[in-house]
């Protein structure tokens, strides 16, 4: 098994027994992604997404890197000042990014902001290297042989295929007793991602905090 999009798809389709609805079937899966893509699991979390800050450019979009209007959560935006000098930037609002840069002055960037889908940056003096961790929308599904991790096992696939057969069983079939029994599964393949995520996260000591 390859675990791509059809395999999915006829997954749901075996287990409702509904083979005559698989456009039923892509609209629910569609909208299980949906649900859970802003959640946090240890398979949306990327650190890979890296491109260059330009002298006087504040603003960067698809242009400058296909994943940045792909961004559901920030955790850390980097710029390399020379080797093995990395400085994280501060999370600002909008606002207040488009407000530093009023003044037309450049310098090192000391913040950032997302907005619309693209990073603000306060204006550059010169070329940086960018490294952003975080959350991200996952490759689309469309093809049959397309797959992400929310189609494969052991990563999102059980999750979306039980929400899925929530939705096709209550919205299509009118069937409130399966569509139940579906939400239960749901219920215990989101527990034990997000028992996996916070094992993956967790340091196993206490730290402090204020």
């Amino acid at each position: 098994m390859t675990d791509t999009f059809g395999d999915l798809v006829n997954s749901i389709a075996n287990a409702s027994r509904r083979f005559s609805m698989s456009a039923e079937i892509v609209n629910c899966i569609y909208s299980a992604i949906e649900e859970y893509e802003p959640r946090r699991f240890f398979f949306n979390e990327t650190r890979d997404t890296t491109f260059s800050l330009s002298a006087s450019q504040a603003v960067y979009t698809s242009a400058d890197h296909s994943m940045i209007p792909r961004f559901m959560e920030i955790d850390r935006f980097e710029i390399t000042r020379t080797v093995n000098d990395r400085f994280g930037l501060q999370k600002k609002a909008y606002t207040w990014v488009e407000e530093w840069n009023e003044t037309n002055s450049s310098s090192e960037p000391s913040a950032y902001a997302y907005y619309g889908q693209t990073f603000h940056v306060t204006r550059p003096d010169g070329g940086y290297a960018v490294r952003v961790s975080g959350i991200v929308q996952l490759a689309s599904l469309s093809a049959s042989t397309d797959q992400n991790a929310w189609t494969e096992r052991g990563n999102g696939k059980e999750l979306i295929k039980q929400n899925a057969l929530a939705r096709l069983y209550s919205e299509y079939l009118r069937d409130d007793q399966n569509a139940t029994r579906a939400q239960a599964r749901e219920m215990r393949a989101l527990s034990r991602l997000e028992q996996r995520t916070t094992g993956l996260q967790a340091t196993g000591t206490i730290e402090p905090c204020l």
